[in-house]
């Protein structure tokens, strides 16, 4: 039975684990730790109460995120090394962004102690020759000494043409599918509707955000 180890009240560490509340995370192959602190409610009241989001990286790909009433971050820093001092633990939010749910448009951004600028020059050049997409890039400093830098993705003419189009055709056809009361067809619009949108927008979108992701993270990990 392997030894478990109570960091004050806060969680359990053992050699192939570690528990964070009633989160059980495990040690093997875990790279990154992202660790930023947020408050809910307003400044001066009550429900002003902090609390944490971590996002667990490991060398695999896979990463899952977790959120927490507020801890001591020497406390978790003990959790998660205590049997691996070679965990980087970053205490800022990892880059994040949504998904293009209402139209070609995805802003995602990123905070980090130091962005080389061949980095940033590269990602400028990612959608280069792409028909379809365009990548902004922009830096700048923060308050507390680190560098945010915010990614844009739009799309080009053609894919908002593309995109008005696949709008107005999929509205008028409800519309007359509504009018001819077959729910069946109408929930087969819905469907395909979707699945269009999801694989012409979605996906190629997804895999430009990914690409850029890799980049950005490669050289500063």
């Amino acid at each position: 039975m392997e030894k478990k180890v109570m960091i004050r009240n806060y969680g359990v560490s053992t050699d192939t684990y570690f528990m964070i509340d009633t989160h059980q995370i495990p040690r093997k192959g875990l790279d990154t730790v992202y660790l930023f602190y947020k408050r809910i409610g307003w400044r001066y009241s009550f429900r002003n109460i902090p609390y944490c989001e971590l996002e667990f990286c490991y060398k695999d790909g896979t990463h899952f995120p977790v959120k927490l009433m507020f801890v001591e971050e020497m406390d978790l820093e003990q959790l998660i090394r205590r049997y691996d001092d070679s965990v980087k633990i970053y205490r800022h939010r990892k880059m994040s962004g949504k998904d293009l749910w209402l139209c070609p448009f995805q802003r995602l951004s990123a905070e980090e102690p130091f962005v080389r600028k061949e980095t940033l020059e590269e990602l400028s050049t990612l959608c280069n020759g792409n028909p379809f997409w365009k990548l902004g890039v922009k830096s700048r400093d923060r308050w507390d000494g680190n560098k945010e830098v915010n990614l844009t993705l739009y799309g080009t003419g053609v894919t908002w043409l593309l995109w008005i189009v696949w709008l107005c055709l999929s509205i008028y056809l409800f519309f007359y599918i509504y009018i001819q009361s077959t729910v069946l067809a109408l929930f087969g619009l819905l469907l395909g509707s979707g699945l269009c949108y999801y694989l012409v927008f979605i996906r190629s979108a997804r895999k430009i955000t990914e690409k850029a992701k890799d980049i950005f993270y490669e050289a500063i990990l």
